[in-house]
């Protein structure tokens, strides 16, 4: 390495000023913010957040940050556990290309929480988490974690990102920052399965604790990361290749632009399928009885990741929500996917009955959203799209809202927070979004 790994993140994490990030990018950390919030609005009532919201209110530690959806204050850590695992709480929060990374619930709750207790403006915000999606999507790369240590890289790399956004929001100099990120090496969620949206609720906690040994100065390694026995040696068998590269261009492909908006929940790379698909039905006035075939061709890529191409569509909702399969059927049964189509016993067995005529084919393309839906009628017609992140919807809050059937209030409130979310970048304190939330 010709420079320190963890040098290279500090210079970005305090360097970064909102002058110095393109208007688009602006634009779109706003448009992350804005859906993630959106859904975390929409999921607060979910048994889970419930019991994330119970847990955070019973650690006695007191605090000006907002709940989600609650209205309930508490220290910065705390409420950013809650809304982490709110946001998280129906599935359809961002995730970057091509690590694969869920970073709003990671990064997003963090900042909100901090910028509210320290009345910081919203400017800073946005300069913070533009960095810390950097520093997770450069960490983490396109080397998929799951290859190597069954977790998936939201769970390996996520502490590093809430340690980003909360070591520049608290105001922490180098070598605190330093110190932060080295720390955030140890503190990934370390078992996958069984603990739900919580984990993403760990991770936010966990990496704004590393922040605060940062703060106290706690010893560490420079070479805590890329060193003998440091992160990715322990975590993954070794520095990755392509780390250099992807640090040393880190604040040039800003990766919060590949961030991808879920409009139902899915797995991020199967929303361009699906609405290709979508598109081509209503186009045609094609109905699954008169299908004889469906293939889509996709970057044999998407063929490593676990569990997003041939699930049973028996199996559990999770299951469900990631299968290309299982959603590709819902779209010919029902013309769109809805947060209800995961849970629909009827539906899923519909949807096995029409699994024998979907196939998925590799193909030579590296591009993860670049995909071509085929349909073959049973009258002999053929027809065929394609697309990439070109196609990919930007969801507005209040067409998710129409989808779990929020009320007027509700989209009253979602309208507010969508204004004030617009705003960011001119507001001296974040305390009218996080009134519109509460």
């Amino acid at each position: 390495m010709k420079r320190n790994l963890l040098d290279l993140l500090t210079d970005h994490v305090l360097g970064l000023g909102l002058e110095a990030i393109p208007d688009r990018v602006i634009r779109r950390t706003k448009a992350v913010i804005r859906h993630d919030l959106a859904v975390a609005m929409l999921g607060c009532g979910t048994d889970e957040a419930r019991r994330a919201v119970d847990f955070a209110a019973s650690t006695g530690n007191s605090g000006n940050s907002t709940v989600i959806g609650r209205g309930t204050r508490l220290a910065p850590i705390d409420a950013a556990f809650a809304n982490a695992v709110i946001m998280r709480s129906v599935r359809q929060e961002d995730s970057i290309l091509p690590s694969f990374i869920h970073p709003g619930p990671i990064v997003i709750p963090p900042a909100l929480a901090l910028a509210e207790e320290r009345r910081l403006p919203g400017r800073e915000v946005i300069a913070a988490v533009v960095a810390a999606y950097d520093v997770l999507g450069a960490l983490a790369g396109s080397q998929w974690t799951w290859e190597q240590c069954a977790r998936t890289p939201s769970h390996v790399y996520g502490a590093f990102g809430a340690a980003a956004v909360s070591a520049r929001l608290l105001g922490l100099d180098a070598d605190q920052t330093r110190r932060a990120l080295a720390y955030a090496g140890n503190y990934g969620a370390m078992i996958t399965h069984g603990f739900e949206n919580h984990q993403y609720g760990i991770l936010a906690r966990n990496g704004m604790t590393a922040a605060e040994f940062g703060r106290a100065r706690a010893p560490y390694r420079e070479d805590a990361l890329e060193g003998p026995h440091g992160f990715f040696e322990a975590q993954v068998g070794g520095v990755r290749p392509g780390l250099e590269e992807d640090l040393e261009g880190i604040g040039r492909r800003w990766e919060i632009m590949t961030a991808v908006l879920k409009p139902y929940p899915c797995t991020a790379i199967n929303v361009v399928p699906l609405t290709l698909l979508e598109e081509l039905l209503r186009r045609a006035g094609i109905t699954a009885d008169g299908i004889e075939q469906l293939t889509v061709r996709r970057s044999r890529d998407s063929f490593r990741v676990p569990g997003i191409n041939d699930p049973d569509p028996h199996a559990t909702e999770f299951g469900r929500i990631s299968s290309l399969r299982f959603n590709l059927a819902v779209v010919l049964l029902t013309g769109s996917v809805t947060p209800e189509s995961h849970r629909d016993p009827h539906l899923a067995r519909e949807a096995a009955r029409l699994a024998g005529i979907i196939r998925l084919e590799p193909t030579p393309s590296t591009d993860l959203l670049h995909h071509e839906v085929l349909v073959s009628t049973a009258d002999g017609r053929r027809f065929c799209v394609a697309g990439g992140a070109e196609v990919l919807p930007t969801p507005r809050p209040a067409g998710i809202a129409r989808m779990y059937e929020a009320g007027d209030v509700a989209a009253a409130r979602l309208a507010l927070m969508e204004s004030e979310v617009d705003r960011l970048d001119s507001v001296d304190s974040i305390g009218g979004l996080m009134r519109s939330v509460a």
